[in-house]
């Protein structure tokens, strides 16, 4: 697809695939420069090629047959279809391809503070219904306060109000079914924005940096809130997710500091990498039964998240994925996780207990690096696998208890001194002294049967031990043995 644009002096071409505009041009005092957008990475890119000695193309046809030239030698492209570009008033129209009478609109006015955007526009005696608002319409319009989009609109275009500055009202149409990427993003005087229930779709990085963003209203039939789509929000303080929803993506909430709770639908699966990361005033958190991943960075530096419920339908907990949660103080893993991710809780500086089922097989490298108050930890038999450093900077450890009889296997060092006590299955303490990397460390032998019991009103940091005939019953920092009947500090 190709289509041209006059405006102010300048001609501007545009190359696309349907209605995406995926490279322009503009032509200009004797210069023409070329940009392209990238969609591998989603983010766009300019390579700019200064092409000299274009003068004297005083013809629109011939600058045409020119271009088309130019551009399929450049560009590659095989088939090319024109379509018409008129100006009138304060915007630019380009027809839609494979319609007669529906055109996509275009700002041609950086100076309008004000924008009512109209349901048609006549040109030459032939009237046009406007359907859509154009990718990149409106970008960078800096001192645009307002627009009113009309119910004829179905689709806004990706970039179309990126970089809008002065933006504080939008109206979206209640016909719109379709929002694509980056739409607002940069809009950081954009403080409220309700989208209609005819919205599925929102595609990534929507409202990203819209920092004013205080409050919005999700449609009830989204299915998805793609990656970035409220990045940097950061007066998000509160938000409702629809039921509809399936999936949270990558960095969909990364960086929103305001925001001190959400609750998370039945209906997601999947909580992707970075979604909650650095949303430090996050306190609480309901994961429900329906989600089996939490991803990668999924809660990281989310430093206010005091507890947080691990539903039993996760299977994974992912690399760093409560890393720096600094005010966590409790874990219950459920019986389904089988990983426990590289660096899932390094840096949770309060963590006090963690509760491993024997569901996992994998703890990761670091996995609990820097818990400085994690007091002591019992691996169960199910684990095969303990990765680098997982231990290190745990400098409250008072102990270890390993429950497999096979040493599991341990990458060089897990982080812990040669002094501590590990206390292993009292008939595999000759295996353990003579694998690598545990033959170093303090193996000690213990009855079999050790595992968690709750004594009273006793949190459930409670384990028991039998070590040289006697039973040790270690509650956070605190040993005791039981003797008889008589329990003695």
């Amino acid at each position: 697809m190709l289509f041209i644009q006059v405006s102010n002096g300048k001609v501007y071409i545009h190359i696309g695939v349907g209605s995406d505009v995926v490279c322009s041009t503009f032509i200009g005092s004797g210069r023409a420069s070329m940009r392209g957008m990238d969609n591998r990475t989603n983010h766009a890119f300019c390579v700019r090629i200064s092409i000299f000695n274009i003068l004297q193309i005083n013809k629109l046809n011939l600058m045409k047959k020119f271009l088309f030239i130019l551009f399929m030698s450049l560009l590659g492209v095989n088939s090319v279809s024109a379509q018409m570009v008129f100006e009138c008033g304060d915007f630019m129209y380009r027809t839609e391809e494979g319609t007669n009478n529906s055109v996509w609109i275009y700002g041609n006015n950086r100076d309008l503070t004000e924008i009512v955007i109209p349901e048609t526009v006549e040109y030459e005696g032939t009237k046009y219904n406007v359907t859509g608002i154009g990718p990149y319409g409106f970008r960078n319009f800096t001192i645009l306060t307002s627009i009113t989009i009309p119910n004829c609109i179905t689709r806004i275009g990706e970039m179309a109000f990126g970089g809008c500055s002065s933006l504080t009202s939008v109206t979206l149409p209640d016909d719109i079914t379709r929002i694509e990427g980056f739409t607002f993003a940069g809009c950081t005087k954009l403080s409220s924005i309700a989208i209609p229930n005819s919205v599925t779709v929102i595609e990534e990085s929507t409202f990203e940096g819209c920092t004013s963003l205080a409050s919005i209203v999700l449609p009830d039939n989204l299915t998805s809130i793609k990656s970035s789509t409220f990045c940097g929000c950061s007066s998000l303080s509160s938000i409702t997710i629809p039921e509809s929803v399936e999936y949270i993506g990558t960095d969909a909430f990364e960086g929103c500091i305001g925001l001190t709770s959400v609750s998370i639908p039945e209906s997601v699966e999947n909580i992707g990498n970075g979604a909650f990361k650095g949303c430090s005033s996050l306190t609480s958190v309901t994961i429900p039964n329906s989600v089996t991943e939490i991803g990668i960075s999924a809660f990281q530096g989310c430093t206010s998240l005091a507890s947080i419920t691990i539903p039993g339908s996760v299977e994974d907990i992912g690399k760093d994925a409560f890393k720096g949660c600094s005010s966590l103080t409790s874990v219950t893993i459920p019986n389904s996780v089988t990983r426990i991710g590289d660096g899932a809780f390094e840096g949770c500086i309060n963590l006090t207990s963690v509760s491993i089922p024997e569901s996992v097989e994998y703890i990761g490298d670091g996995a609990f690096k820097g818990c400085s108050s994690l007091a002591f930890i019992t691996i169960p038999n199910s684990v095969t696998k303990i990765g680098y450093g997982t231990f290190e900077g745990c400098t409250g450890l008072t102990s270890i208890t390993i429950e497999a009889t096979v040493p599991p296997t341990i990458y060089a060092e897990i982080g812990v001194s040669k002094e501590l006590p590990i206390y292993v299955p009292e008939e595999s303490v000759s295996a353990y002294k003579s694998a690598d990397g545990w033959k170093y460390l303090n193996i000690l032998g213990v009855a079999a049967g050790i595992g968690g019991i709750n004594i009273g009103n006793a949190d459930k940091a409670v384990r028991k031990i039998l070590h040289n005939g006697r039973v040790i019953i270690r509650k956070a920092d605190k040993n005791y043995s039981l003797n008889g009947a008589e329990m003695k500090m």
